[in-house]
C-alpha cells in the first residue's frame, strides 16, 4: 500500500514592474523570496505498511510505527485508517465495535491495545513454548538465541537462558561451548561460525545421534564378541550331548532321576517349563514373592478369574468356559435398545434381560483381528464364552484322554462321558477307578447332570441301551422325508422298501391296509394318479415312524458279516449298509445322493459304478478293514475287475481302483430284489428346485437392477446370459451358457442365501467356496463377495485356527466429479524448517491431484 501526500504552495511571483523575463545582467529570471513566512514547497512520500502479523503483533507495531515516522505521520486519525486498511477481514471481526464507534480522542491507541490483548501470546504460552518447543532446526543459533530472549522478557536468569540455549544446539557445537565463559552475544557469533562448517542431517522424524568410538568402547565391543563366540561354542557343545542322551535314554534314565531327587524325566528335562508330571516326583516350583504377584497382577491375589483386554477399546472381558454365548454389557452402549424376547439364565437360574446383538471387532494381541457376535445383556462385566477359545474342544478332548487312559470301559467326548458294564457290581467298580482318577487329577463333576446305573440314556444325540443305538432322525433323513407317492408304480417301490424290514415293525399289516388297497388290480407299471384322503395320510406318516423307530442300530459285531447295496436311478443313487445276522439283515445306515447333470449323462454302467464309488465313500469308516460284498442290480458290473483295463477311461480306473481298496467281491442282485436302494435312489425330493423357489427366482431376477444393467450393456460381465426354459415349467431363468453346463444368474437378494446353504455344509475353504458356487452359479464380482463372506464366517473362524483371516475394509463409493472426495493426512513433526514444524498433504480422489501445505502446529483452527 502507497501513501502519497501532497503540500503545494506558490515559490515566487514574477516582477510585475519588470514585465519581461529576466534580471538585470542578463534578462534571466528574477525570483522574489517569500515574504509573508508561507513555504513554498511540493514533495511527495511514499509508505509500504505490510499486512497484519497475528503472530506477532508486537513486532508488527514497531514495523508499522517506524513507517509513520518515516512519512512524518503524526495524526491519530491518520495511523487509525492506515492500520485499519492494513487488517484482513477476520481480523476486522475482532475490532468490529472500534470500526463503528471509534474513539474520538485517541483511535489508533485504542485499537493497538485492542489488537495487542486479543493477539498477544499469554506468558504462560511463551514460557511453555522456551522451555519445550523451540528447537533449532535450519535456524542459525544466534537467531534461536535471539527468540529464546524474546519469549524470556527478560525475566529469566542469563544462566538459566544460556543451559536451555546450548541444549538446543548440536553435541559438537554444545562441547565446545559449554567450556566457554564468554557473554551469549559472543557465544552466539561462535555457534554462528561452527554452524556453517557443520554438516547437515538429513530432515527425519527423528534425527539420528553421532556415535563416538573410544579406545575403552573398543575394547569393550571386542570382549563382547569374544564372550558371544564362547556361549555359542558351549551352545553346540551341548546339543551333542543332549543328541547322544536321546539315543541312549534306556537304562540311564532312572538312574538320572535317582540322583537328582527323584524327578520325573519332565521336570528333569524340562524343569519349571514342564506342563506334564509323573508321579513320584520332588520338583519344588520357585515361590514368587508377595511384591512380584502385586507387581504382575493386583488381582491375582484375590481371584483365579482370566481377563483378556481389548488393545483399542481397554475393555476387559471375563473368560467363562462354562458360558455358551458371549455377553457384552448393556451399559456400555451409549445408544437406546429395545427389550428382546430372548431371556439368558445364569448358573444360579436367575433370568437375564438381552437387548439384541452387536458384533464387535476384537484386537487381542493374537495375529489379526476377530469380528465376533456379543450379545447384549443386563450384565456387569463382558464375557467371552467358551465357543470362542480357539481349540479349547481339542485341548481338553486330549487333557480327558490322557486321564481315562487305560479304562476301556468307557467313553468320553470332550466333557461327556459314557461308563458300560455287564451288571450294576461291576458298574459300581468302574465308577470308582474313574472317580478316583478324578481325585488325582483335580477334576470335579457335576452330579446334577449326571446319571447313574441307568439301562437306557441319551448321550451326544443317540439313545443307547443293550440292545444298540438309535442314532438321530438326521441319520434316516433320506426315508423320514421320503415325499407322497403320486402314482401307483411310486407307492409300490415305497411299500416294497418298507416290507423289505417288515419283521423290524409290529403290526404291520395293520398300518398298510389302506395303502395296498391302492395296488389291487393294478398294472407292474401302473401311472394312475393316487387320490389321498386323511386315513391314507395318516398310515402313509405313521409307517414312516415306524420305519424310523423300527431301525435300531444294533452294536457292530467285529466277525459278522456286512453287505453294502447299491442302485442308480437316472437322477439320484442310494445304498444300505447291512449287517448279515442269522435273523436276517440289519440296516447300519443308509445313504443317498442326487446326480449332477454331468452325472445323469453317464451311461449306466458309469451311473452304478459312480454309486458303488460313493457309496464305500461314505461308509468308509465302518468298511476298512472288514470283509464285506458289493450288490448291484447292474449284472456287467460283475465283471469289472476282470476286464481289459484298456477299454476304461480314466474315470473308471479311478473309481475301480478306490473300489479294490476295499473289495473285489463285486454280487448281482436283481432290481425287484433291491428295494431299498433302488427306492432310496428314486427319491424325487432330492431333484431341482420347487415351483415355488423357481417363481421367487424369475421374480428377484426381473427386480434386480445389476442383471437390467448388463443386459443393457452399461454393466461388465464376462459370460453370455440367455433365457433358458426350465424343464416341466414355464418358467424362464437367465443363465450363463459359456461353459460346459449352464449356470444360474443370481440376483442380489438370493446370493447371501446361496453362499450361506453351499459353504454351510461343510465350510470348505476360500478357493473351494469358489469352486462350488461358481460350478452352478454367476453374478458380478462373485469372488471378491465369497472371499469376504469366508473371511467373515463365525464358524470357521472358531475351527480353522491355522488360517487368519482379516476383517474387510470400510467401501466407499467412487467419486463422479473433482474434489467431491479429498483424502486428507497430516505429518509431524519434524525438524523447524522457516517456523514451520507440520506438512498437511491433500489428494483428490478423483483425479489423484496432490497438494503438501507446511504448517506452524497442528492444532484444528490451523488445520
Amino acid at each position: 500500500m502507497y501513501i502519497v501526500y501532497y503540500r503545494i504552495a506558490h515559490y515566487g511571483e514574477r516582477s510585475e514592474k519588470d514585465g519581461k523575463s529576466g534580471n538585470a545582467d542578463g534578462g534571466s529570471e528574477n525570483l522574489k523570496p517569500p515574504q509573508d513566512g508561507n513555504l513554498f514547497s511540493c514533495s511527495r512520500v511514499a509508505v509500504r505498511v505490510p499486512a497484519f502479523w497475528a503472530n506477532n503483533v508486537k513486532l508488527y507495531f514497531a514495523q508499522i510505527e517506524a513507517n509513520f515516522r518515516i512519512a512524518g505521520i503524526v495524526s491519530e486519525q491518520t495511523k487509525f485508517d492506515t492500520l485499519v486498511a492494513a487488517l484482513d477481514p477476520q481480523t476486522l471481526t475482532h475490532v468490529s465495535d472500534l470500526l463503528y464507534t471509534p474513539t474520538t480522542d485517541n483511535p489508533y491507541n485504542a485499537l493497538k491495545n485492542r489488537l495487542l490483548s486479543e493477539f498477544e501470546v499469554s506468558q504462560n504460552k511463551k514460557v511453555r513454548a522456551l522451555l519445550e518447543d523451540l528447537d533449532l532446526g535450519d535456524r542459525k543459533p544466534s537467531l534461536l538465541l535471539r527468540q529464546m530472549q524474546e519469549l524470556s522478557e527478560g525475566l529469566v536468569d542469563d544462566a538459566f537462558l544460556k543451559n536451555l540455549w546450548l541444549n538446543r544446539l548440536p553435541v559438537n557445537i554444545r562441547t565446545i561451548l559449554s567450556i566457554s565463559s564468554e557473554s551469549l552475544s559472543k557465544l552466539a557469533e561462535m555457534a554462528d561460525r561452527m554452524h556453517e562448517y557443520n554438516l547437515g542431517e538429513v530432515a527425519a522424524v527423528k534425527g539420528s545421534k553421532p556415535e563416538y568410538c573410544t579406545s575403552e568402547f573398543k575394547e569393550m565391543k571386542l570382549q563382547i564378541s569374544e564372550l558371544s563366540k564362547q556361549i555359542e561354542t558351549l551352545n553346540a557343545r551341548f546339543a551333542s550331548l543332549n543328541a547322544k542322551k536321546r539315543h541312549s535314554r534306556s537304562r540311564s534314565e532312572s538312574h538320572n532321576r535317582e540322583r537328582n531327587n527323584r524327578l520325573c524325566f519332565y521336570h528333569y528335562k524340562f524343569g519349571d517349563r514342564a506342563h506334564k508330571c509323573i508321579k513320584p516326583c520332588s520338583f519344588q516350583y520357585n515361590e514368587v514373592k508377595p511384591s512380584e504377584i502385586s507387581v504382575a497382577s493386583e488381582t491375582l491375589v484375590y481371584s483365579r478369574r482370566l481377563y483378556v483386554q481389548d488393545r483399542i477399546t481397554k475393555t476387559q472381558f471375563l473368560v467363562d468356559t462354562g458360558s455358551d454365548v458371549s455377553c457384552y454389557p448393556k451399559s456400555y452402549l451409549s445408544e437406546v435398545l429395545k427389550l428382546q424376547g430372548t431371556t439368558l439364565f445364569a448358573a444360579n437360574g436367575s433370568h437375564i434381560k438381552t437387548f439384541g446383538s452387536k458384533l464387535l471387532s476384537l484386537d487381542l494381541g493374537l495375529q489379526r483381528k476377530l469380528q465376533w457376535p456379543f450379545v447384549i445383556a443386563d450384565i456387569t462385566k463382558p464375557i467371552i464364552g467358551a465357543e470362542f477359545l480357539q481349540q479349547f474342544a481339542q485341548t481338553f478332548q486330549r487333557f480327558i484322554n490322557e486321564v481315562l487312559y487305560g479304562f476301556d470301559f468307557c467313553f468320553a467326548y470332550i466333557d461327556d462321558i459314557l461308563v458300560f458294564s455287564k451288571d450294576k457290581t461291576e458298574h459300581t467298580q468302574h465308577l470308582e477307578q474313574i472317580f478316583k482318577c478324578f481325585v488325582d487329577f483335580g477334576i470335579t463333576i457335576n452330579e446334577s447332570k449326571c446319571e447313574f446305573g441307568k439301562p437306557q440314556v441319551d448321550f451326544l444325540g443317540h439313545t443307547i441301551n443293550s440292545e444298540g443305538i438309535l442314532p438321530m432322525s438326521t441319520k434316516f433323513k433320506a426315508i423320514q422325508e421320503f415325499p407322497k407317492p403320486e402314482t401307483v408304480s411310486q407307492l409300490r417301490s415305497f411299500l416294497g422298501m418298507i416290507n423289505f424290514y417288515h419283521r423290524f415293525i409290529p403290526k404291520i399289516a395293520e398300518i398298510l391296509a389302506p395303502l395296498n388297497a391302492y395296488l389291487v388290480g393294478s398294472k407292474k407299471r401302473d401311472k394312475t394318479k393316487i387320490k389321498w384322503n386323511p386315513e391314507t395320510d395318516a398310515s402313509f406318516d405313521k409307517i414312516k415312524k415306524c420305519l424310523a423307530d423300527a431301525t435300531l442300530l444294533s452294536h457292530p459285531s467285529t466277525d459278522a458279516k456286512l453287505a453294502l447295496v447299491t442302485d442308480c436311478s437316472d437322477f439320484a443313487m442310494g445304498g444300505v449298509l447291512n449287517e448279515i445276522t442269522p435273523k436276517g439283515p440289519k440296516p447300519l445306515g443308509f445313504f443317498s445322493k442326487k446326480l449332477t447333470p454331468t452325472q445323469a449323462k453317464y451311461s449306466a454302467y458309469d451311473r452304478e459304478l459312480l454309486a458303488a464309488y460313493s457309496a464305500i465313500q461314505y461308509f468308509r469308516p465302518m468298511l476298512e478293514a472288514r470283509p464285506f460284498a458289493l450288490y448291484v442290480d447292474h449284472k456287467p458290473l460283475t465283471y469289472a475287475f476282470k476286464q481289459n483295463s484298456d477299454k476304461c477311461s480314466p474315470r473308471r480306473l479311478r473309481q475301480l481302483d478306490f473300489i479294490s481298496q476295499f473289495t473285489t467281491d463285486i454280487r448281482y442282485v436283481p432290481g425287484k430284489e433291491n428295494v431299498v436302494a433302488d427306492s432310496l435312489s428314486r427319491v424325487c425330493e432330492i431333484q431341482f428346485s420347487s415351483l415355488a423357489d423357481l417363481k421367487l427366482w424369475e421374480s428377484s431376477q426381473n427386480s434386480d437392477p445389476e442383471l437390467k444393467g448388463i443386459l443393457e450393456g452399461k454393466i461388465k460381465f464376462s459370460g453370455d446370459l440367455v433365457k433358458v426354459q426350465m424343464p416341466d415349467s414355464e418358467i424362464s431363468l437367465y443363465c450363463n451358457v459359456n461353459s460346459e453346463s449352464n449356470r444360474f444368474y443370481v440376483p442380489g437378494e438370493l446370493r447371501r442365501k446361496i453362499f450361506d446353504n453351499l459353504h454351510n455344509m461343510s465350510h470348505p475353504g476360500i478357493r473351494a467356496t469358489k469352486a462350488l458356487i461358481a460350478s452352478r452359479y454367476c453374478w458380478p464380482n462373485q469372488n471378491k463377495d465369497i472371499t469376504n463372506w469366508c473371511r467373515a464366517c463365525i464358524p470357521c473362524q472358531k475351527s480353522k485356527v491355522h488360517q487368519y483371516t482379516k476383517a474387510p475394509v470400510s467401501q466407499f463409493l467412487p467419486p463422479d466429479a473433482r474434489f467431491s472426495h479429498v483424502h486428507l493426512d497430516l505429518i509431524g513433526p519434524l525438524p523447524t524448517s522457516g517456523g514451520f514444524r507440520y506438512c498437511l498433504t491433500m489428494v483428490d480422489r478423483f483425479t489423484r491431484w496432490p497438494e503438501a501445505v507446511p504448517l506452524l502446529d497442528a492444532k484444528a483452527e490451523t488445520v
